[in-house]
């Protein structure tokens, strides 16, 4: 099974849109988070510079949600 997840988003009419445009279940969101840039530009990971950022929970959760969907 094929599923997406929204990166980026703003908001969760983000990956509604996402889903009707892929036809695709989206399954989760990655929120757009200034944290990300900031990383990019250190040239570290973000889960070094800040662990606890919107953009890090949103991927732990995501592996509950993703491994419910493994077949």
């Amino acid at each position: 099974m094929v599923v997406a997840i929204a990166n980026k988003a703003l908001d969760s009419g983000d990956a509604e849109q996402l889903a009707r445009f892929s036809g695709l279940r989206v399954v989760g969101l990655v929120p757009r988070d200034p944290a990300l840039a900031a990383a990019e530009r250190a040239g570290v990971p973000l889960l070094d510079l800040s662990p606890a950022s919107p953009a890090v929970e949103a991927v732990g959760s995501l592996l509950g949600a993703l491994t419910k969907e493994a077949p």
